[in-house]
């Protein structure tokens, strides 16, 4: 009986990914690859009630959501070296975005303690890499195709994780921390000896898998350049990863241009980008950092009208067949699904949706984020993230 079973759940996997893929009646207007329209979830959203949880996954998958970017606390996960890992937060995102045909993109970033570099720092860099490549082997024994996460929920579809992000923004000292004020050589050195191990780990443990380089953010085509340098990352990724970031939605292009010039550069012509952030914030005029506004990040800042406005014309004009194809852009993930809209910290108003209490309501730019994505993507979405 225990073959029939396999069996008959093997073929409804298949089936249900057949049905995934298969064209709904009005899928031939699609204008953008699968998995395109994605989200950020992080921040409060990420300690609510399952409850309140869930609705927020219902409304991103009927926006039009089909990827997710979701950290992997590995501090949360495993607070000591030895014992049972704690798979509760990862497991209610994997199931949540299951659910819903969301594919989950998982960035494995926050040392705990006992494996910190820097002892009492959140963003401590991890001490030397075998700690972390052998948590990356714990994540894939969970979530990847033989995953035992897998095996104890045989209501899913199996739909295993298969691209591990390592880190996010090096190239940021509040992400990676250095006790210098500035990107330096030595940092990059750091970073690809973590990245080298962490593509030999996750290609021995799943051949089939694939590595994302750190998402890098302000001027990410430099901090590229500087990693290739002296991090001796070449061939140790399979997807890079840039911030897309621009005052104005009209040089998002050239700002993804130049990064995948160096790419090109350094032989990495055929390896796909994600845009792993997206999006401006409706902080404008808000009580930010003390005079920050007027600073760097000053065009980045808008209204709630600027930022609906901003989300249209962003991802219709990176949506572009031509521009999209010569880019190698395969995913366009906006910063972020949930926010409070309180807070010192611009992005806490950047939100498709606001969290207040225990109640979501949706701000302007999730209606662009809906529509936009239903006219890139031919059709509405139901809370199951099915055309309709």
């Amino acid at each position: 009986m225990r073959g029939v079973r396999t069996r008959t759940r093997t073929f409804v996997a298949v089936l249900g990914a057949c049905l995934l893929l298969a064209p709904a009646a009005d899928a031939g207007k699609r204008k953008v690859p699968q998995g395109f329209f994605g989200v950020n979830y992080s921040g409060e959203i990420e300690n609510a009630s399952l409850d309140l949880q869930k609705e927020a996954w219902n409304r991103l998958a009927s926006a039009g959501v089909e990827s997710a970017r979701v950290v992997f606390n590995w501090d949360m996960a495993q607070q000591t070296p030895v014992g049972p890992i704690n798979w509760y937060r990862t497991d209610n995102a994997v199931r949540f975005a299951t659910e819903r045909h969301i594919q989950i993109l998982p960035m494995v970033l926050y040392a705990p303690e006992w494996a910190k570099r820097y002892h009492g720092r959140v963003d401590s860099p991890p001490a030397g890499t075998k700690n972390y490549t052998a948590f990356l082997e714990k994540l894939i024994d969970r979530y990847g195709p033989k995953g035992d996460f897998w095996k104890s929920n045989p209501d899913l579809p199996v739909r295993p994780l298969r691209i591990w992000q390592i880190w996010n923004e090096v190239d940021l000292q509040f992400q990676w921390y250095r006790k210098a004020d500035h990107w330096r050589p030595q940092d990059a050195a750091d970073y690809g000896k973590l990245l080298r191990a962490s593509y030999t780990t996750i290609h021995h443990k799943d051949p089939k898998a694939k590595v994302m380089l750190s998402a890098l953010a302000i001027d990410s085509w430099r901090i590229l350049g500087e990693l290739y340098k002296n991090g001796n990352i070449k061939g140790y990724f399979d997807v890079a990863a840039p911030q897309v970031e621009a005052g104005d939605w009209h040089y998002l292009p050239t700002v993804l241009k130049r990064f995948r010039k160096v790419l090109n550069q350094h032989g990495a012509k055929k390896v796909p980008m994600w845009g792993t952030e997206f999006g401006w914030p409706a902080s404008k005029k808000k009580d930010i950092h003390p005079g920050y506004d007027r600073g760097y990040m000053s065009g980045y800042f808008t209204t709630d009208k600027g930022m609906a406005s901003r989300l249209r014309n962003g991802y219709t004009l990176l949506a572009k067949s031509k521009l999209r194809k010569k880019l190698k852009l395969q995913r366009l993930m906006w910063f972020t699904a949930v926010s409070p809209y309180r807070g010192n910290f611009e992005y806490d108003y950047s939100g498709l949706l606001r969290q207040h209490g225990n109640a979501l309501s949706p701000k302007p730019a999730y209606s662009s984020y809906v529509n936009t994505a239903r006219k890139l993507e031919g059709c509405s979405k139901n809370t199951h993230g099915r055309c309709r």
